[in-house]
């Protein structure tokens, strides 16, 4: 069994496949404390309101937070802040636990493979981050496997290219690229910069071309693209092209940019929710197919 696992800022998304079918799941990655007495867990189980204890609390997450702190007149409370999740913070510890396993479906007995993107940024990469979210995926049954979220956008969407090109996702926070030649990420590189609050359309049309001209000059600098077979195509998706309005905008600030080399297709992905959590489970079967091979030779 594999799995695409998409830590994003505003949902955390998981994708399998079950024959011909995807099974998608998704939650906010919220949550909401409240102070623990006996006629709130009464009324938590009679409800099967999942929760979790904490000290003299009781903690919500995921869908459950968003539906009861109303109800109970709390505010939910986002596990990211400034764009990453601290997980020296054991409440955060905690509920990224109770989260990651309600988006994973139990293993099926065979061979696992998670493939998940590090919250944040795959740039001087948390070692702790890591080794933490890597003991969740193992404690769940499955081996992890990290990905930058420019290269699932890569594999996702770039496959009538022979996975060749560049991957480019656009955060809400911070976007990143990849260079990709026959799904082998040869670079990566982020840049804290993405698309919340544009504002008005010209707000929105001036910060995608900033956005494609700070990439097009970081690729200016790396070599890595002269791998790739001409014209170049470029794979794009992000949080921030949900809308479809603001993909319009891409379509036309793309072709506007100082490109290093000729641009050939610019695919936008029809999904962008889904693209990078798509591209985590390619990234998985291909894993799992390369495991099973080296274990037949």
């Amino acid at each position: 069994m594999s799995v695409g696992l998409d830590l994003g800022i505003q949902q955390f998304r998981s994708l399998r496949r079950q024959g011909e079918r995807l099974i998608a799941r998704s939650c906010p990655p919220v949550y909401a404390v409240v102070l623990d007495n006996p006629a709130r867990r009464a009324l938590f189980h009679d409800r099967g309101v999942p929760f979790a204890q904490f000290g003299k609390d009781l903690i919500l997450f995921g869908d459950t937070a968003d539906e009861w702190a109303t109800r109970l007149r709390v505010s939910t409370i986002p596990l990211y802040v400034n764009g990453r999740l601290h997980f020296d913070d054991a409440v955060i510890r905690q509920v990224t636990s109770a989260l990651i396993e309600g988006l994973l479906p139990v293993p099926d007995g065979g061979q696992t493979e998670c493939c998940l993107t590090l919250p944040g940024t795959m740039l001087n990469r948390d070692d702790s981050a890591v080794t933490y979210l890597s003991q969740v995926v193992r404690q769940f049954g499955y081996q992890p496997r990290f990905s930058s979220a420019s290269l699932a956008v890569a594999l996702s969407e770039l496959s009538p290219w022979g996975v060749n090109g560049i991957g480019l996702h656009l955060g809400e926070l911070r976007c990143g690229l990849s260079i990709v030649r026959h799904g082998r990420e040869l670079m990566q590189w982020e840049f804290a910069r993405g698309l919340a609050s544009p504002g008005d359309e010209s707000a929105t049309d001036q910060r995608l071309r900033e956005l494609f001209a700070t990439a097009a000059f970081e690729l200016n600098r790396r070599p890595e693209w002269k791998a790739l077979p001409m014209p170049v195509a470029l794979a794009i998706s992000g949080e921030g092209l949900t809308d479809p309005a603001l993909a319009e905008h891409v379509a036309s600030c793309v072709q506007h940019a100082s490109w290093p080399f000729a641009l050939g297709a610019a695919r936008i992905a029809t999904e962008p929710a889904w693209t990078v959590s798509r591209g985590c489970l390619i990234q998985a079967e291909l894993e799992q197919l390369t495991t099973l091979a080296r274990s037949a030779a």
